[in-house]
């Protein structure tokens, strides 16, 4: 009959439209677990490694302020200066081939150093030789003048004198034949004129001696 040729037609219509929802409804979970895995890969990919830079920048953060609480505590500065310093520092560190942790050991140094008068920081010197030599199980010899005049500064220059003597016979080695020390006093005596044979032939030699080359001169 007519009526039931619609309800056929009609049930044809739905079953059509319910696999259409169907495939529908398939497609928007591939979709859905397509968006699930890529949000998994953006973690993965993006959010990871900021996160990891984050971490490495708070890090970097820490190990700086760290390093720069020396230089805050042996330089006498205003913050404003110490801001400064900071810049100078993480400027620094891409110029050279030294980290902040490193250019602000130097820093703080600098600053331990400043005020202090040469001698201070000579006899600190020496004294950290001093201690140096001890804990490596080595000698060392300490030379007290009881002045500094012209006959003490003649007396050390002579006992320096005599113990390289002294280092050449025990090394067997020759101290008084040496260039730096025979042909120099000739050459000397030569270019102050001192007529004698010797020297005369020394000047003569001297007179062939090659111009000094610009480039390698300072």
């Amino acid at each position: 009959t007519k009526t039931n040729q619609q309800l056929n037609t009609a049930k044809s219509a739905w079953t059509e439209a319910g696999k259409n929802l169907e495939a529908f409804g398939k497609k928007c979970d591939a979709v859905s677990k397509k968006m699930t895995a890529a949000g998994r890969t953006l973690t993965t990919v993006m959010t990871t490694p900021i996160l990891g830079l984050g971490a490495t920048a708070v890090k970097a953060s820490i190990g700086f302020e760290s390093s720069f609480a020396s230089v805050r505590k042996t330089v006498d500065a205003t913050e404003a200066e110490f801001d400064q310093l900071a810049a100078t520092s993480k400027r620094m560190s891409t110029e050279v081939a030294a980290g902040t942790n490193e250019i602000n050991e130097v820093m703080a140094a600098g600053g331990q150093l400043g005020g202090k008068s040469h001698n201070q920081l000579i006899e600190a010197e020496r004294m950290g030789t001093e201690y140096a030599l001890y804990k490596a199980g080595r000698m060392s010899q300490t030379i007290t003048l009881p002045a500094v005049n012209a006959q003490t500064i003649g007396q050390l220059l002579y006992f320096f004198e005599m113990v390289t003597a002294y280092t050449g016979e025990l090394l067997d080695i020759d101290a008084f034949n040496q260039p730096g020390v025979e042909e120099s006093k000739v050459a000397a005596f030569a270019m102050l004129g001192r007529d004698t044979e010797k020297h005369n032939a020394k000047r003569e030699e001297m007179k062939n001696r090659p111009e000094r080359k610009a480039e390698y001169i300072l």
